[in-house]
């Protein structure tokens, strides 16, 4: 009896969960796929013009309208856009949901948002790489709209390759596999012994560990599929550096750079 009530309610939750599912994704696809982000102040004009004197005054314009209870964002002139991680991690879904229901509309979703990362990567680097649709300003670094990051090409990276195994989508392979070029050459790496940190952006020297050991994660998928030897050396050389900086109590700092020595 205790496992049929079991069973019962397994089905119940499972019911529940697909409902909000087409629910978000009737949503989303009504949507374009478009929305605001929290960071995206300063592709207000308004906002953009104010804060352009001051990096201060760039962190608090986006603080500001981040935290306001009101989204303000229509007023002070911020259009909805197609933010590339955001298009990436909906293309993961789609290749998850395409595996499991086998829909040919499915197939459709992800040739569309292809077409919107295509669109969207940035250009003048030396293979595919994503940023945001937005200017953004930290303590340490100001970085222009479609600034190409690591973070983003290995999250959208692993779902283009994901829209490969899981959809046996042949144009998601062929944009995966030119990350590897953008990572390799067009980021910095600090170099520490056989050890080495890739940058945050190729603007800067920022080195992040969890922006690392991203970009080391997609080197050694994209090496699987290609059987390419360096790929593989600098994922390793790359995880070897943030598992050397590994704190014995199990924690990392933020980064290993001034002001990047904190528990995050």
């Amino acid at each position: 009896m205790v496992d049929v009530l079991a069973e019962r309610c397994q089905d119940m939750h499972l019911r529940r969960a697909t409902e909000h599912l087409h629910r978000l994704r009737g949503y989303v696809e009504t949507a374009d796929y478009a929305g605001y982000d929290p960071y995206d102040a300063l592709n207000s004009p308004l906002l953009k013009w104010i804060s352009s004197p001051s990096k201060w005054m760039r962190i608090a314009c986006t603080q500001l309208l981040r935290r306001c209870p009101v989204n303000l964002r229509a007023i002070l002139g911020i259009k909805k856009g197609h933010n590339p991680k955001a298009i990436g991690l909906f293309l993961w879904g789609y290749a998850r949901l395409y595996a499991m229901e086998g829909k040919p509309e499915y197939l459709e979703k992800i040739a569309y948002l292809l077409d919107l990362l295509e669109a969207s990567r940035s250009k003048g680097w030396s293979g595919n790489g994503w940023g945001y649709n937005f200017d953004w300003q930290n303590t340490k670094m100001w970085t222009p709209r479609y600034t190409p990051t690591i973070v983003n090409t290995a999250f959208i990276g692993h779902a283009l390759l994901d829209a490969y195994d899981l959809a046996g989508t042949e144009r998601a392979l062929e944009m995966a596999m030119t990350t590897r070029d953008f990572i390799c050459n067009d980021l910095t790496r600090l170099e520490e012994e056989d050890r080495i940190c890739f940058s945050y952006t190729p603007l800067d020297k920022t080195y992040v560990h969890n922006a690392n050991l991203l970009g080391a994660s997609l080197l050694i998928r994209l090496h699987r599929i290609g059987r390419d030897s360096d790929l593989e050396k600098l994922a390793l050389a790359s995880l070897s550096y943030s598992l050397h900086h590994q704190r014995k109590d199990g924690a990392w700092y933020y980064g290993q750079m001034d002001g990047g020595r904190y528990v995050d």
